[in-house]
C-alpha cells in the first residue's frame, strides 16, 4: 500500500488486483472466499518497494536517514488514514447505538496509533467472524505495515554497521534468517492458534522479507521477455487461485500463504524485464491503473462503509446496497487521493522541512483525533437494572463486564470473585466456563435476597471437569486450571452448594474420540467428588439452547430489533454429559432450565419482553436476573428446601 518513483505499471496492476480481492471478499465472502489473501500480496509489495528504496540509499551513501524515511512514510500514509478515522468517528456518533459505539472507540484509538493488530491479537478476535467487527478492524494490516516501516530501516542500518561496508554480502543471509524464522513460526503457531496468529506482526515478517529478497535480486539480475511473461502470468494465476480456493480456515499466515505471496513475488520479478503484450495490455488498462492508484484509499474507505451502512439503513446490506457501498468506496477513495493524499504528500512547506515538522504535525493531529474519538461517547457494557433492554444493550450484556473474573483461554491462574454476604454460613460456588458465568447476574440477585455468600470461578472454554484434555495450549491449560482449582478449593471452607454449567458443544480443550461421552461423564464426577465428600451439594445446570446458523444470522444482522429471530429447539440443544454425571453421583443433581428459554418446540431470542441472548450461545445478564426467582424455587425443590 506504498508508493515509489518511478511508478511501475505492473505493480499498480498488482495493487489493483490485491485491493479488489479484499473489497470483494468483504462484500461477498461466499463468492470470493480467499479474497483476504490480497493483504498478503500488499505485504510483499511493501517489502519490495520499501526495501528497494533503502537498499539504494545504503548503496549510494552507506547509511539510511531513518528520520527522513519515517517522515516521508508519515506524509504518504497519515493524511488519508486520519481523514477516514475522523469521518468514521462522526458517522459512529450519528448512527451507531451507544453500547456498540463504546466498543468501537477502543479499536479507533488502537488504529490511530497503529497497534490494532495487537488489540485484536490479545482479545483473541477472529478476522473471519461474521459479527462484532469494528469499522476500524481493517487497520490491523496497516498497523502491521507501519510497524514494519519503523523496524525495517533500523534493522537494515544495524546490518550495515555490523557489515562495515560489506552490507551487500550480509543482507541475503539476514533476509534468509529473519524470513525463515518468521515463516517457521507462522507455520507452527497457526496450527494451535489460527485466530490470533493471523494478526501477529512477527509471523508476517517473512512476507516483507520475501519482497525485500526480490528487491535485492532485482539489483543484479534481469530476465528475458518470454521468461518474464511466463513468470508474471503464473504469478497472477497463483494469486487468482488463492482468491477462489482458500477460505477462513486455510491457515494463514502459514504454509498456504505461500501461494499468493510467491505469486506476488513472481509478478514483481517478471516486471523487471519487458513482458509480453497480453500481460502488458491487462496491466496497462486505464481501469486497472486507476484502481492501483487509489488502492490505499480504497482499502481505507471500504470497510467503515460496510460496517456502518447497516446502522444507517437499519438493516443488513443486500445486493443493491452492497453495490452502492462499493461505488461510494471508489468515489471517496478517488476524492481522498486527489484532494488529500497527493496534496499533503507533495506540500512543499512540509516536504522540504526537517522531519520533525512532520512528526509534530502528525502528533498534534493524532492527539486531536484521539480526543475526538473519546468524545464520541458510548456506554461501557454494564447491567442497567431494567429488564427492558435494547438490542444494542443485549449484545453487550455480559454478566462479568470486561471478563474481570475470567481466567483466559490459555492461562492457568485461579481467580475467585466474591459476592453477596461474605460472612454468611450458606456458601455457594458458581464454577465452570463462560456458560456458568452467564448465570452470575441471576445468582448475585439470589445471594443478595437470601443472604448467601457467592464465589465465582470460571475459565474461558474450559468446563469444571477432570476429563482427559488434548495437547493444545487450550487443552493443557484447562487441565492445569482444573488441578489448581481443585487444590485451591481444598484449602477453603466447604461450600454448601456448588452450581456448575458448561458449553456443551465446545470441545476445543478436550481429546475427542468415540469414548468422549463416557470419559466426559467420568470427568465431571471426578471433579465434583472431592466437593461432595466435604459435604457440598452439586447442581449441574443443563446448557442453554444455542442458536442455529439461520437464527444467528438473523440475530447478528439485526440492528434495532431481533425479536423475530427463532430456531427449532431440537436443533439448538446438544448432548450435555454433565446431566448424566449428576444423575450418577450421589450428592449431585441435574437441573434443566430449557423451558425458561423455549416455548414448546421453538426457542426465540426474546421472552417476556427481555432479550435472552447476547450472542449465539451466551445468555444476557438481564435475562438471568429475570429467571432468577424461578431458578431459586427449583433449587429449593431440588435440594429439599435445605437452602
Amino acid at each position: 500500500m506504498s508508493s515509489s518513483r518511478p511508478i511501475r505499471l505492473d505493480i499498480q496492476g498488482l495493487r489493483a488486483v490485491a485491493v479488489l480481492m479484499v473489497v470483494l471478499f468483504h462484500l461477498w465472502p461466499n463468492n470470493l472466499s480467499g479474497g483476504f489473501a490480497g493483504v498478503d500480496v500488499f505485504f510483499v509489495i511493501s517489502g519490495f518497494l520499501i526495501s528497494g528504496s533503502l537498499f539504494n540509499e545504503l548503496q549510494k551513501t552507506g547509511r539510511i536517514r531513518v528520520a527522513g524515511f519515517w517522515a516521508k512514510r508519515a506524509r504518504r500514509l497519515f493524511p488519508a488514514a486520519f481523514t477516514v478515522i475522523l469521518v468514521t468517528a462522526v458517522l459512529m456518533a450519528v448512527f451507531v447505538p451507544p453500547f456498540t459505539r463504546g466498543e468501537f472507540v477502543g479499536h479507533g484509538l488502537a488504529s490511530l496509533f497503529y497497534f490494532e493488530n495487537w488489540q485484536l491479537f490479545f482479545s483473541s478476535s477472529d478476522y473471519f467472524a461474521d459479527s462484532n467487527s469494528s469499522p476500524f478492524q481493517h487497520f490491523w494490516s496497516l498497523s502491521v505495515e507501519e510497524q514494519f516501516y519503523v523496524f525495517w530501516p533500523l534493522a537494515l542500518l544495524a546490518v550495515a554497521l555490523i557489515a562495515r561496508g560489506r552490507a551487500s554480502k550480509f543482507l541475503p543471509a539476514f533476509l534468509a534468517i529473519i524470513g525463515g524464522l518468521s515463516f517457521v513460526a507462522a507455520a507452527l503457531l497457526v496450527v494451535g492458534e489460527p485466530a490470533s496468529s493471523y494478526f501477529n506482526s512477527l509471523l508476517r515478517v517473512w512476507q516483507f522479507a520475501l519482497g525485500a529478497g526480490v528487491a535485492l535480486w532485482a539489483q543484479k539480475s534481469r530476465m528475458k521477455t518470454r521468461a518474464a511473461t511466463v513468470l508474471s502470468l503464473g504469478g497472477f494465476i497463483a494469486i487468482g487461485v488463492s482468491a477462489f480456493v482458500y477460505s477462513g480456515g486455510s491457515g494463514f499466515p502459514g504454509i498456504p500463504a505461500l501461494l499468493p505471496s510467491l505469486g506476488a513475488a513472481a509478478v514483481i520479478i517478471g516486471g523487471q524485464a519487458p513482458i509480453g503484450p497480453a500481460v502488458r495490455f491487462l496491466s496497462n488498462l486505464p481501469s486497472v491503473q486507476f484502481l492501483g492508484r487509489i488502492s490505499y484509499s480504497l482499502y481505507l474507505w471500504h470497510w467503515p462503509l460496510i460496517v456502518l451502512a447497516p446502522f444507517a439503513l437499519g438493516q443488513a446490506l443486500n445486493g443493491w446496497s452492497k453495490l452502492a457501498v462499493f461505488a461510494a468506496s471508489v468515489l471517496l477513495a478517488w476524492l481522498t487521493k486527489v484532494t488529500i493524499e497527493d496534496r499533503v504528500r507533495t506540500w512543499p512547506k512540509l516536504a522540504n522541512a526537517k522531519p520533525r515538522a512532520t512528526f509534530i504535525l502528525a502528533g498534534l493531529a493524532s492527539a486531536a483525533l484521539a480526543l475526538g474519538l473519546v468524545a464520541t461517547g458510548g456506554v461501557n457494557a454494564t447491567q442497567t437494572g431494567s429488564t427492558q433492554i435494547t438490542l444494542d444493550q443485549a449484545k453487550h450484556d455480559a454478566a462479568d463486564p470486561g471478563s474481570k473474573c475470567m481466567t483466559k483461554a490459555e492461562d492457568t491462574n485461579v481467580i475467585l470473585c466474591d459476592y453477596g454476604s461474605p460472612t454468611s454460613a450458606y456458601r455457594v460456588l458458581l464454577v465452570g466456563d463462560s456458560h456458568a458465568a452467564g448465570q452470575l447476574a441471576g445468582f448475585k440477585k439470589i445471594a443478595t435476597e437470601h443472604g448467601w455468600s457467592l464465589t465465582l470461578a470460571y475459565k474461558a472454554g474450559c468446563s469444571f471437569s477432570q476429563v482427559e484434555r488434548n495437547q493444545t495450549d487450550r487443552g493443557r491449560s484447562c487441565k492445569e486450571w482444573n488441578d489448581a482449582l481443585e487444590a485451591k478449593l481444598a484449602t477453603l471452607k466447604p461450600f454448601k452448594l456448588v452450581v456448575t454449567a458448561n458449553y456443551s458443544n465446545n470441545f476445543l480443550a478436550d481429546k475427542q474420540d468415540a469414548s468422549l461421552p463416557t470419559r466426559s461423564i467420568a470427568g465431571f464426577i471426578a471433579a465434583w467428588q472431592p466437593l461432595v465428600s466435604r459435604g457440598s451439594q452439586v447442581v449441574a445446570i443443563r446448557d442453554n439452547p444455542q442458536m442455529t446458523p439461520e437464527m444467528q444470522a438473523c440475530f447478528d444482522g439485526a440492528i434495532r430489533d431481533a425479536s423475530a429471530c427463532s430456531g427449532e429447539k431440537a436443533k439448538m440443544l446438544f448432548p450435555d454429559h454433565s446431566q448424566a454425571a449428576a444423575e450418577a453421583l450421589v450428592g449431585a443433581h441435574p437441573l434443566d432450565l430449557t423451558d425458561l428459554y423455549c416455548d414448546g418446540e421453538v426457542c426465540g431470542t426474546m421472552r417476556t419482553g427481555t432479550y435472552i441472548y447476547r450472542n449465539a450461545d451466551h445468555i444476557t445478564a438481564t435475562y438471568s436476573v429475570v429467571i432468577s426467582g424461578e431458578v431459586y424455587q427449583r433449587l429449593e425443590r431440588l435440594l429439599g428446601g435445605s437452602k
